[in-house]
């Protein structure tokens, strides 16, 4: 069980939710409306990899750009928009 909370808490503060530990942290750079549709997208572009028939580079580009785009939705951070200076997250109160 010991195990299972250290992994947790690794992940916890790789997602920027506690930094006290160190670490890399990564703070939301992808807004509420962004995130869902890049879900839809990520979704939609591995749905067409598997049922359009594409050609099989076609194939694995949907595969990588729809996993791309999914699990950019799912986090909450994409290193992109970082690397551009891009924050779509509305700003945190100033209390917390």
């Amino acid at each position: 069980m010991r195990r299972t909370r250290e992994s947790f808490s690794a992940i916890v503060t790789l997602m920027g939710e506690d930094t006290n530990e160190g670490g890399a942290a990564m703070t939301c750079n992808v807004g509420g409306t962004e995130r869902g549709i890049r879900i839809v997208i990520g979704i939609a572009l591995i749905a067409a990899g598997a049922f359009a028939g594409l050609p099989e580079a076609g194939m694995y580009a949907a595969y990588v750009f729809g996993a791309v785009a999914l699990m950019t939705g799912a986090v909450g951070y994409c290193p992109a928009w970082m690397l551009l200076g891009i924050n779509t997250c509305p700003a945190k109160p100033a209390g917390k």
